[in-house]
């Protein structure tokens, strides 16, 4: 037997489908799919001040946000609590500098 294993880029995208498949529950069964139509709903792109509530779905939505801008705009989260759930999502992303 052997162990095959692919290594894959960190992305909003292929964390959300990982997470999607491993449990779906706790990103309140959102898909990349419906991820990638949220963003464009609500006209993300570069040069934008983009403000997101995201308290259910593990920061995937503020690092997508981030992801999307490229580094040109503005991204501020809110959050309920005592801590930001984003938080983590965010600093596994390795987002540049700029980003």
């Amino acid at each position: 037997h052997h162990v095959r294993c692919r290594v894959v880029r960190v992305t909003p995208w292929s964390l959300c489908a990982a997470m999607h498949l491993r449990d779906s529950r706790r990103i309140c069964n959102l898909r990349e799919d419906t991820l990638g139509q949220l963003l464009s709903g609500a006209n993300v792109h570069a040069g934008r001040k983009v403000l997101v509530v995201d308290t259910d779905v593990l920061g995937i939505v503020t690092a997508s946000a981030v992801r999307r801008m490229g580094g040109y705009g503005s991204v501020y989260s809110l959050f309920v609590g005592q801590q930001p759930g984003y938080i983590d999502v965010v600093n596994r992303m390795n987002f540049t500098a700029g980003e």
